[in-house]
């Protein structure tokens, strides 16, 4: 489900023939183990931007890659509410969060490491 395939077809792709998802479907040990790494995938953003933190000015790519990726991730969300309909309001709230909050982090952090 990942990737550019799963960014572009989302769930479906993996859902498509299911009618109901229980524990007991094939079908839901695919949708479980996806929705666990990508919770791991978060995780692993969460540590990597409290990394830099300490040495943001010599991090300040590897800040700038994980907010691109968060970007990426939100521009997928923009995808789904084109082809899926609008979602709760507080996904909303997160990818305007993403929209806006990171692309200024990211601006701040490149500021502070050409000052450095």
């Amino acid at each position: 489900m990942g990737g550019i395939n799963g960014w572009l077809m989302g769930p479906d792709r993996l859902l498509r023939h299911v009618k109901i998802l229980n524990s007991n479907s094939e079908y839901f040990h695919s949708f479980d183990s996806e929705f666990r790494f990508l919770s791991g995938l978060w995780l692993a953003f969460a540590v990597g931007i409290f990394w830099t933190i300490p040495r943001i000015a010599e991090r300040a790519q590897f800040f700038t890659f994980l907010c691109c990726a968060i970007i990426f991730g939100s521009l997928g969300r923009i995808v789904s509410i084109l082809q899926a309909g609008r979602p709760e309001d507080s996904t909303l709230i997160f990818m305007g969060l993403e929209l806006t909050f990171v692309p200024l982090m990211m601006w701040w952090v490149n500021k502070v490491a050409k000052a450095s």
